[in-house]
């Protein structure tokens, strides 16, 4: 299981960050969080520190939350990235995914429901409100294409392609098939343009059709 010992939360109004700190401790007792209300201060905290857990609100100023989202996750000790907004659209909800973010939560939701899908990421699941396990079902049900597609990928492709499936980040998935960062970069490439998918939630489904995790 993961260990969360400091997160960052990352929203414009204060009394939304003073509210997710509450289920940011609650979720993982113990922890310290720090709290950002603007994009320069979060840039600083991240340059600083070393968090494991990063909530950045995917709001109006969605281009600045993807940067911000992208550099927690792609950082010299890559974070866990939670997307968190008022609501959730496609367009929205696909930025932030492909920003690196493993989740993304609907602040309607009851705290205690927020707590839970927090907690689930020490499990290595990826926290998702309904409204946005909805939305990311259409939107793959729409694009993904059927399994034929994977005749074309090579046994080292079906490899990277499994393991993103299970939620391993890329330094990680390199690391457990013994080659470079690089290298597994390349294989998804190749994998995303040959299963005609732009983002791991699609590449995620494809697999599950496929057969290679349940």
């Amino acid at each position: 299981m993961h260990q969360f010992s400091q997160a960052l939360i990352v929203d414009l109004r204060r009394e939304d960050r003073e509210r997710l700190r509450r289920i940011v401790e609650k979720a993982f007792p113990g922890i310290a969080v720090h709290s950002a209300g603007d994009p320069v201060s979060a840039r600083s905290l991240l340059q600083r520190h070393a968090y494991q857990l990063v909530l950045v609100e995917a709001g109006n100023t969605m281009d600045e939350a993807c940067e911000l989202i992208a550099l927690a996750h792609d950082g010299r000790m890559p974070a866990h990235v939670v997307a968190i907004a008022e609501d959730c659209n496609e367009q929205r909800l696909a930025a932030a995914l492909r920003a690196g973010a493993e989740g993304y939560l609907v602040k309607g939701e009851e705290s205690e429901e927020l707590v839970l899908r927090l907690r689930g990421l020490a499990r290595g699941n990826p926290p998702l409100s309904p409204l946005a396990a909805r939305q990311l079902l259409k939107t793959c049900m729409r694009t993904v294409p059927m399994p034929t597609a994977a005749s074309e990928l090579t046994c080292k492709e079906l490899e990277v392609l499994t393991v993103l499936a299970r939620g391993v980040k890329l330094r990680q998935a390199a690391d457990d098939l013994g080659v470079s960062y690089n290298t597994v970069a390349t294989h998804v490439k190749r994998l995303y343009s040959k299963l005609n998918v732009s983002t791991r939630a699609e590449a995620t489904l494809a697999a599950t059709r496929i057969g290679l995790v349940c």
